[in-house]
């Protein structure tokens, strides 16, 4: 039997404010396109043909959206 591990505290803290600034990263740098390609394909999993169709777009600019709304938040957050 594997003992469950106790919660880090240090580690707890440290994951929230990671997610505090992708958050507000998401919210504050990203265009409202960006948003809405980035939780469709990442959160909420959509297949990118069928996000294509929904948005009457290609894989290609989906593609593209998504690697320069991940630039932006990488950029974001390592300047915070």
């Amino acid at each position: 039997m594997i003992a469950a591990r106790a919660p880090d505290p240090v580690q707890d803290v440290e994951m929230r404010e990671q997610l505090r600034a992708i958050t507000t990263a998401i919210q504050t740098e990203l265009t409202p396109h960006q948003r809405e390609v980035l939780a469709a394909l990442v959160l909420a999993e959509v297949p990118i043909d069928v996000l294509a169709e929904r948005l009457s777009t290609t894989r290609g600019a989906l593609y593209k959206t998504l690697h320069d709304a991940r630039r932006k938040l990488r950029a974001a957050i390592e300047e915070g």
